[in-house]
């Protein structure tokens, strides 16, 4: 769609330019006057490939990220679908970012069509585990969604035989995130499966201390017991020296998710 064939008012957030606060948005729909009938033309503009292409300099290259934050001020669930397909489509750092905020305006109608999305294999894994922390976000905004929520997100990593460990790990995040303890066995499962990457979110270890079902002290003191019996079963003078050289001093990182490291919008 060219540039021209925007009307106002959608047609000033052209010249809105950069948006260098990331976590403040304006006010658009007081500031433009918008209304529902302006949905449409806000959605070509949120998903038009040549302004999400064009020049990073440029001011028109912010007018999506204006255009999609506008839909969501509007509460235009209709705007979700072809949104989460640009969410699918593009390695776009702002609307990952914005994305949970976006459905958390839109509000609670938001839910089936999130669950659908993460249910849905043929999907990018990072925009399926971005539909589960918006998930995660509309129940902070909806306490009433937050055991549903939970057992959509709990329902996914069932299945964790054929999921990516990757995106395990990240849903596990969103469980941890929400304290989600009752979750617990399928979690435990998908560490013993050896399904979950565990350079994300920890091992099963971390897993339990974070929950608060155990405590390091409690782990420690449990190593020590292992050792100890390993020790009465196999004297010092029995065992075999350990070989000197390579070894592994590498620690397990919890992710924490971030997003728009820089100011500018990346091409792609």
């Amino acid at each position: 769609m060219s540039i021209t064939d925007y009307q106002p008012p959608v047609a000033e957030l052209l010249n809105y330019g950069e948006c260098r606060d990331y976590k403040k948005w304006r006010n658009y729909v007081r500031e433009l006057n918008l209304e529902d009938k302006h949905i449409p033309e806000l959605i070509k503009m949120a998903t038009d490939e040549e302004l999400n292409l064009a020049d990073s300099d440029s001011k028109e290259v912010w007018s999506p990220v204006h255009a999609w934050r506008a839909l969501g001020q509007l509460k235009a669930i209709e705007a979700l679908k072809p949104l989460l397909e640009l969410l699918n489509d593009r390695d776009d750092d702002w609307i990952s970012g914005d994305f949970p905020t976006l459905c958390t305006l839109i509000g609670k109608d938001s839910i089936p069509l999130l669950k659908e999305f993460l249910a849905d294999s043929s999907n990018d894994l990072y925009a399926r585990s971005n539909a589960a922390e918006s998930l995660e976000a509309i129940c902070y905004k909806y306490p009433e969604t937050r055991e549903s929520n939970i057992a959509i997100i709990a329902q996914e990593l069932e299945k964790f035989k054929v999921n990516d460990p990757t995106l395990s790990a990240l849903l596990i995040c969103n469980l941890m995130d929400l304290e989600a303890v009752e979750t617990i066995a399928v979690i435990e499962r998908a560490f013993k499966a050896n399904r979950v990457d565990t350079f994300i979110v920890g091992d099963w270890e971390d897993i339990q201390v974070d929950f608060g079902l155990k405590t390091r002290e409690e782990l420690q003191s449990s190593r020590l017991s292992e050792k100890q019996i390993f020790d009465s079963l196999f004297p010092a003078s029995r065992k075999t020296k350990t070989a000197k050289g390579f070894g592994s001093n590498q620690t397990n990182s919890k992710k924490k998710k971030s997003h728009k490291s820089s100011g500018k919008r990346k091409k792609g």
